[in-house]
């Protein structure tokens, strides 16, 4: 039986545009099969300053064998000297995960 494990890297840049252009660019390089955009506000140490801003949150979904070209390829195109850049496995439905199969043709 196949697996129906994905995997969703999740970084935040500082506005919509650096967020979108981010997304499309890993979208169309065929890493991810999706992209979602969320506003949040952050609270974060930052160069021992307690900061808050709004961001956008980006879930990028993705298969287990992209997960290190993917992470190469936000941290070359993030706009911040140190971005978030997190992942974890996800279970999908079968019908999901051959979807990602098939946008990211691995």
């Amino acid at each position: 039986m196949a697996s129906n494990k994905l995997i969703f890297v999740v970084t935040t840049e500082g506005n919509i545009a650096k967020a979108k252009a981010l997304g499309i660019h890993v979208l169309k390089i065929k890493l991810a099969s999706c992209v979602s955009y969320r506003e949040v506000i952050s609270n974060y140490w930052w160069e021992n300053d307690l900061e808050t801003s709004n961001e956008i949150q980006i879930l990028f979904k993705t298969r287990k064998e992209k997960l290190n070209e993917i992470l190469k390829v936000i941290a070359l195109k993030h706009s911040y000297k140190l971005p978030e850049l997190c992942y974890w496995e996800v279970s999908a439905s079968a019908e999901y995960k051959n979807w990602v199969d098939e946008i990211i043709n691995l």
